[in-house]
């Protein structure tokens, strides 16, 4: 559909349209987390007024610009052309899909008197919650999409601490309720990204993000249990990896851990999960691979265990976490295995401490120096992160049981060794 047959029918259309291509839109981001806070840098990257609502002050206090407003009223919004909502969709406490932020960033904005705004959902959700869930908020207030306001969703593909790829170049897809709001989104990701994905329906651009995040659990859960072979085998299934992944083609290499952490690889799956239960689909795949992605930490405990000979007996073994983040370079801890490990450990009688360079501090409890007094006081130590700046030569010369779920140690060796010959 041509923009002339979209602004013959929307007297919202033409003027908000205006307003994007020439970067004159006020922009509001609802969250400014990881995902919001990297939109509003790019935004005000771009030359765009943006207003930026957060429960959380620090966060906001943590941008400073000429072009940012931010605000814990979401009032404000009404100044606002364009909304993202980059709010958090978790697991609740019994593993199940929590839209309760959702919810309320959905409310607030429909509360608005405001009426031709284009409102876009970062978050990652199953697909159909955009149409079934968003859109009856939006129009319970007694508007109507594409006359009153646009909806539009663009699930985030943030990756924190990535250098290499950033908002700006890592595509980004967009679906509507109707061709207007995706017409409306496309133009203004165009504005500062730089290659836009437009799909036919809401419903395609959620389940590729669900989808992403599902093809990484499942192969990791893969290798994770392909190594329980190998190790039982004597095999190296690190060199096993390295050796499949010469091939050129069909393989893409995926490695071992002690699980997967963070806001979106455990998490999404379970989304996927749930709303094919719905819909009456069992995906078998799937639900094996949250199993066997959930038994790691209780995996890793127990190797600990057998390296102590069944220890602890009576008096408590001592337990090193080294790395709590869920990914190396990150002070980041939501959904981390190591927190997993800790909680297990301590369940079966560990006594529990942690060094992470990123996560000073955690729950009461503060991350303790790597250095040898520290790690003679322990009886086994477990690495759970691979951060980079670790002594781990340190470890490696230790005479005591180590867990390297990341195979670090041997990784150090090797290039270390490699340098000592170039030279």
């Amino acid at each position: 559909m041509l923009k002339s047959e979209f602004s013959t029918k929307v007297n919202y259309f033409p003027q908000l349209l205006d307003k994007i291509k020439t970067k004159n839109a006020c922009v509001g981001i609802i969250g400014v987390g990881y995902v919001g806070q990297a939109l509003v840098r790019a935004l005000l990257s771009a030359g765009y007024q943006t207003y930026g609502y957060d429960i959380d002050k620090d966060k906001l206090r943590s941008i400073d610009h000429k072009y940012f407003r931010p605000t814990t009223d979401i009032r404000n919004f009404e100044n606002c052309d364009v909304i993202c909502i980059c709010v958090p969709t978790p697991l609740d406490r019994n593993r199940k899909p929590d839209l309760n932020c959702l919810r309320q960033a959905s409310s607030d904005v429909a509360s608005l008197q405001r009426q031709g705004q284009l409102v876009i959902v970062e978050s990652t959700v199953a697909p159909g919650t955009l149409r079934t869930f968003v859109l009856p908020i939006f129009e319970g207030s007694g508007k109507k999409c594409g006359r009153d306001f646009y909806l539009a969703i663009s699930p985030e593909r943030v990756d924190p601490g990535n250098t290499r790829f950033t908002i700006k170049n890592t595509p980004k897809v967009v679906g509507g309720i109707d061709e207007i709001s995706a017409f409306l989104a496309v133009e203004f990701y165009s504005n500062f990204i730089e290659r836009v994905v437009p799909t036919t329906t809401a419903e395609v651009a959620e389940l590729s993000k669900i989808l992403e995040n599902t093809f990484r659990l499942v192969n990791i859960s893969l290798i994770n249990e392909i190594k329980n072979y190998a190790d039982r085998s004597g095999i190296d299934i690190w060199e096993v990896i390295d050796t499949a992944a010469t091939k050129p083609f069909a393989f893409m290499p995926h490695y071992p851990g002690p699980g997967v952490g963070g806001h979106c690889i455990p998490v999404d799956p379970v989304y996927l999960v749930e709303e094919a239960r719905n819909k009456g689909v069992r995906l078998g795949i799937v639900e094996s691979a949250i199993a066997v992605n959930e038994a790691q930490p209780k995996k890793i405990v127990q190797e600990a265990k057998k390296a102590l000979n069944g220890r602890p007996n009576g008096k408590k073994a001592k337990m090193l976490l080294v790395g709590i983040a869920y990914k190396p370079g990150s002070s980041d801890t939501r959904e981390s295995p190591a927190l997993k490990i800790w909680e297990e450990a301590e369940r079966r009688g560990f006594r529990v401490s942690y060094f992470d360079p990123h996560v000073p501090k955690l729950n009461g409890h503060a991350s303790k120096p790597l250095n040898y007094e520290t790690l003679l006081e322990q009886d086994v130590i477990i690495i759970a992160t691979d951060h980079q700046g670790v002594p781990y030569e340190m470890l490696g010369s230790l005479n005591k049981p180590i867990i390297d779920s990341r195979n670090i140690l041997k990784k150090f060796a090797r290039n270390n060794s490699l340098k000592s010959k170039d030279i």
